[in-house]
């Protein structure tokens, strides 16, 4: 019910700013939220502020730290999102990595580290795209030339919809859940 509400919210705020109506600080803390389907319950700590005719938000919540700056039509201009639980896990790597002895050549049929990182199964991109489709609130057989590939260790769907605009959606690779949606 609480999605319903946000999403009704910012519907209601993109029209207002289609019809010229500015978003305020308020409701670029909401946009924020629902681009990072985080509720005010799990944030931890929030800054917002309004500088050069746009807004700033940054929050942070158990599993990341999210900055936004949207401009004052309630558009999303730039994002960023560090995951706290990737960072200490790159950490312990490192510390792993020192203390390991280097490990034997590999065998001639296991494939290169490189190859392995980017492949992505066919059930992973095919739940990549339905987390895509549910948070953008569509059927999973409307979006066209989908892409899907693995950045920063997210999977990024890529998908054409409607007249010439292209959606790109972050989804969390172990929850399949939509971390982040904008369209270019």
């Amino acid at each position: 019910m609480k999605k319903l509400i946000l999403c009704l919210i910012c519907l209601f705020s993109l029209c207002a700013c289609q019809s010229g109506i500015e978003a305020t600080l308020e409701d670029s803390v909401i946009v924020a939220m629902d681009d990072s389907n985080v509720s005010k319950e799990e944030i931890t700590s929030l800054s917002k502020e309004e500088k050069k005719g746009n807004y700033y938000i940054i929050f942070e919540t158990a599993t990341g730290h999210y900055e936004y700056k949207i401009g004052k039509d309630g558009r999303i201009k730039d994002r960023d999102y560090q995951s706290i639980a990737n960072e200490n896990v790159e950490e312990e790597k490192k510390e792993e990595e020192e203390v390991q002895p280097e490990p034997e050549e590999k065998p001639a049929e296991e494939k290169p580290a490189e190859e392995k990182k980017d492949e992505i199964s066919e059930d992973a991109k095919q739940r990549a795209l339905e987390a895509a489709c549910i948070n953008m609130g569509i059927d999973t057989s409307a979006p066209q030339n989908v892409q899907v590939t693995m950045e920063e260790g997210q999977l990024v769907v890529r998908f054409d919809f409607g007249e010439g605009v292209t959606y790109v959606t972050t989804v969390d690779p172990n929850s399949f859940v939509a971390t982040s949606s904008y369209s270019i």
